[in-house]
């Protein structure tokens, strides 16, 4: 349930000043309401928000996460960011990952951005008016609000936005149009870097990639799942394109590699005949690759706290319902 409230900084279609390039704002209609609903993709919260002030770093970014097809982070800003956010707690979503994407790649976002009040047990939304959609590209990768909250109502106890020294923020992106993103490749090498930073995360996904005109992901399992759970590496690939073609069945034969970056070979694993469809989005193996040899450096497959892996897919049979 969302309604539209005016209590300070949450007003309905309230104009405000909007960065759209370094030194330049342009009045911009905002909305702002509280709701419910959580947001859709990404919560974290910041445990010690004095220290974070005390510290005098200027933002404090969220961890990295999947939404429709993209990596993307969240910046807060504790005491705003340049040009114009003085006073005012400044808000971003970044996308990130890019340099997988080809040149002149375009992805067009509507998004909403969040603080939770913990005492009311609602989400102070900020978006905005019309659902405006962003364009994301090459030449600017975050988008934001400056003035997201001002910084006496978010610091005021009675406010209900910073409880025992915690506040809560989130992120909804909708990608509603993508271009030139993608080559079209039967081979797609993932560089996962800063390893160690995704080992306690249950799963970690890549970003989306084209293969015979159908886009598709791969999800790691950094601790294994199911039987092999802290015994393997789990890999599968995912099928992004039953987001759109949901009466799609499609049969691929993919190989799956891990690369040994001392010698430039791959552990490889042939995964056959697999169906994709909207009752199994998703093949791979749990067992893919063991962690005792992920982790023992003379094997040579994590270095400098970087893994990379590789997927080779073919096309073999498409079935419409």
């Amino acid at each position: 349930m969302e309604h539209i409230t005016k209590d300070d900084d949450a007003v309905e279609n309230s104009r405000s000043y909007k960065e759209i390039s370094p030194g330049l704002r342009t009045p911009a209609k905002i909305l702002r309401y509280y709701r419910d609903i959580p947001p859709a993709h990404n919560t974290f919260k910041i445990e010690s928000f004095s220290n974070l002030l005390k510290s005098n770093v200027p933002k404090h970014q969220s961890d990295k996460f999947w939404a429709n097809g993209f990596n993307w982070k969240v910046s807060v800003y504790p005491k705003g960011r340049n040009n114009g956010g003085e006073d005012y707690v400044s808000m971003y979503l970044e996308i990130v990952d890019t340099h997988t994407l080809t040149q002149n790649w375009e992805v067009y976002v509507n998004y909403k951005l969040f603080v939770y009040d913990q005492l009311k047990d609602k989400y102070y939304t900020i978006q905005d008016v019309d659902s405006k959609i962003r364009r994301f590209g090459s030449t600017r990768t975050e988008w934001g609000f400056n003035k997201f909250i001002s910084f006496q109502t978010l610091t005021n106890a009675s406010k209900g936005y910073i409880q025992d020294d915690a506040c809560v923020f989130g992120a909804e992106v909708f990608v509603i149009k993508q271009s030139g993103l993608m080559e079209d490749v039967n081979t797609y090498t993932w560089k996962v870097e800063n390893f160690s930073t995704i080992k306690d995360k249950e799963c970690h996904y890549s970003n989306t990639f084209l293969v015979h005109g159908y886009s598709w992901y791969l999800c790691l399992f950094p601790n294994g799942c199911y039987e092999e759970k802290n015994k393997s590496l789990s890999l599968y690939v995912n099928a992004d394109w039953l987001q759109r073609n949901p009466k799609l069945r499609l049969c691929a034969e993919f190989k799956l590699r891990i690369k040994n970056q001392r010698n430039d070979t791959y552990h490889e694993a042939l995964i056959r005949e697999s169906w994709f469809s909207t009752t199994c989005k998703g093949w791979g193996l749990q067992a893919f690759f063991p962690l005792m040899d992920l982790n023992d450096s003379s094997k040579g497959f994590l270095l400098n706290d970087t893994i990379i892996l590789q997927v080779e897919n073919t096309v073999l049979s498409l079935n419409k319902k």
